[in-house]
């Protein structure tokens, strides 16, 4: 029992430290994390290129459109189609800026009205780089801050269920149960998990999950020890007197 609370309190410590960093390294995770992001982000937008490049090769915007136009259009396109990370970063690393009435249409002067009209499916083929444009910087930034909750909330919950499986270890008097050890296991599958993403840039959660943990995984981890609860019900309560 000494062994298993000294490898829990370890992991406690191990996991608040990665709980502590994603606020004091933050900047340093969302550069691990571009790849991720941007792979995200291009999934969601290259359905919207496909459909602007086939609506661009119309009769009815050849006509609508103004040569100027045409070939910004066609430029924005066959800098995404070139390199998609590429793009997708210039365009979330660059701030919106207004612009005026006269000009080429931009980002945030347009966006309320693009975005509108894109679910009216009425918008005009000269502003829909320009809605885009705004849905990757929205979905970049949403991804990046749903990735790094995701995150605290699983190194978060990590502190906790070592925390306790400390505290369990130190009330047992005899060996360990099994859902116990089976929480030892859980949870070091957990902190190994967590040292690969971030070794591999965290591209290992993107091919492991496809998807973010959120609150199922504390769900789970209460699970767990709701199932060591049931296994020795008076574990909790042992010494109290």
């Amino acid at each position: 029992m000494p062994v298993l609370k000294t490898l829990h309190l370890a992991l406690a410590v191990l996991f608040a430290s990665c709980f502590a960093y994603t606020f004091i390294g933050q900047q340093r995770i969302e550069a691990y994390a571009q790849d991720y992001v941007s792979l995200r982000t291009e999934q969601l937008v290259t359905p919207a290129i496909d459909a602007t490049e086939k609506a661009l090769q119309t009769d009815l915007a050849q006509k609508l459109l103004t040569p100027t136009q045409v070939v910004m259009i066609e430029t924005e396109i066959a800098s995404f189609r070139t390199n998609p990370k590429d793009y997708i970063l210039n365009v979330t690393a660059t701030p919106p800026v207004p612009t005026p009435e006269d000009s080429t249409p931009t980002l945030r002067s347009t966006a309320d009205r693009a975005l509108a009209a894109i679910k009216k499916k009425t918008l005009p083929l000269s502003d829909k780089i320009a809605a885009i444009k705004e849905h990757i910087h929205s979905h970049y930034q949403n991804t990046l801050q749903a990735l790094l909750l995701d995150l605290r909330i699983f190194s978060g919950t990590n502190v906790l269920a070592a925390g306790l499986a400390c505290f369990l270890a130190h009330r047992s008097q005899n060996r360990p149960s099994r859902p116990l050890v089976l929480i030892t296991l859980f949870l070091t599958a957990a902190l190994v998990l967590s040292i690969w993403s971030y070794l591999d840039s965290l591209s290992f959660l993107f091919i492991l999950l496809n998807s973010y943990l959120g609150w199922y995984y504390p769900i789970t981890v209460a699970g767990l020890f709701f199932l060591f609860y049931l296994h020795h019900p008076d574990s909790l309560r042992r010494k109290a007197a």
